[in-house]
């Protein structure tokens, strides 16, 4: 963000999500409003307790701690998530294509998914199927991608 500053790349030091703060990695990653959101729909969908009284990024230093399940999940999605906002945020800037909220938790979620392996999968797919979460055409093309992940390996 501060590099492409001096590139002269981006001009608008404001957060291309919510358009309210500078732009900053802790802003942009866990302060914006907009990403906020994300991360909550994020948590309700994994079925994760919702952090309060905490700042997240510091939740997830301590959750992501250890070789548990939960901690192994939880580290996939900070990762996955943070690099799906950054691509969200280049795709605003470069682009000037924007999506919706719910299409980017839905993108999010695939990922999750098709990066998962083992019983991180077999959860998250789980999760897909008990909760109605994704559209029929979506859901389609997400279980053909699993299952050839599935044969490849």
């Amino acid at each position: 963000m501060d590099k492409l500053g001096k590139w002269d790349i981006n001009n608008d030091p404001e957060c291309v999500f919510c358009k309210t703060s500078p732009e900053t990695s802790a802003h942009l990653f866990w302060d914006c409003f907009f990403t906020t959101q994300l991360w909550l729909r994020v948590f309700r969908w994994l079925q994760v307790p919702i952090p309060t009284n905490v700042h997240l990024q510091q939740w997830f230093f301590r959750a992501t701690k250890g070789n548990s399940k939960r901690a192994k999940l939880l580290k996939q999605v900070c990762t996955d998530t943070l690099y799906s906002f950054w691509t969200e945020r280049s795709t605003r800037i470069f682009d000037k294509m924007q999506r919706a909220p719910e299409e980017l938790v839905k993108e999010m979620a695939c990922i999750f998914i098709v990066r998962a392996t083992g019983d991180l999968r077999s959860y998250l797919l789980g999760l897909v199927f008990s909760f109605n979460f994704f559209d029929e055409s979506l859901l389609v093309l997400l279980t053909v991608i699993v299952v050839g992940l599935v044969w490849s390996s």
